[in-house]
């Protein structure tokens, strides 16, 4: 590969993951793990989130932000005060927020377009000059076609919700206020979310990559 075709590629990636940064860093899809059979790291109101699908969201995490050496990786968990399973938690979080804010959206009444979703998909992919680019370009940012796609809905799902947090009276302007009281009344939403659901976590294994010792 030339090296204006790992530029090209690499822009198609870093297309690709914006949508972590918008989405959640949500790589796979809730209850369907990469690897059949797969320890269960944890489960919301009784959908499983899988120990593979945690390990390859954290090690594309590391792999972002240059940390895939074990010796840097534990220097940054000191410095940030904190411990993998620490880590772990957030990943089942940020892997557990969505699906509760899918569930929650359909009691507010709350829909994405789907017509948006195809076309929001369709804008990063014509970056690739072809499928097997766009492919590479996915699993490169840690996503398959399906769970790329749900990170999209999810990202415009959590954005309709947050809009209807807006007071009634709200500008047409958008002042700075309106949003803050949306974000406050969708926090306050979130968190009620995560009080009344079944969560249950299980014990971190011992052997996954991002486990060191502190």
């Amino acid at each position: 590969m030339t090296d204006q075709a790992k530029m090209k590629a690499l822009s198609v990636v870093g297309a690709v993951c914006a949508v972590l940064c918008i989405a959640g860093a949500v790589f796979f899809p809730l209850g369907q793990a990469q690897d059949g059979g797969n320890a269960v790291a944890a489960t919301v109101n009784g959908v499983a989130v899988y120990e593979n699908d945690v390990t390859n969201s954290i090690e594309q995490q590391r792999k972002g932000m240059g940390l895939e050496d074990e010796g840097e990786w534990k220097r940054y968990l000191q410095e940030s005060g904190l411990t993998p399973a620490d880590v772990r938690k957030q990943t089942i979080d940020s892997i557990i927020v969505p699906e509760l804010i899918g569930q929650g959206a359909a009691e507010l009444g709350v829909t994405v377009d789907e017509a948006k979703v195809d076309e929001y998909i369709a804008l990063v992919k014509d970056s690739a000059e072809n499928d097997d680019e766009w492919r590479r370009a996915l699993k490169e940012a840690g996503f398959t076609e399906e769970s790329f796609r749900k990170a999209v809905r999810d990202m415009f799902l959590e954005q309709a919700v947050r809009e209807s947090f807006l007071p009634s009276e709200a500008s047409d302007s958008g002042s700075s206020q309106d949003g803050a009281a949306a974000n406050d009344g969708f926090s306050i939403w979130v968190n009620d979310l995560m009080a009344r659901a079944d969560i249950v976590v299980n014990d971190m294994p011992a052997n996954v990559p991002y486990n060191v010792s502190m």
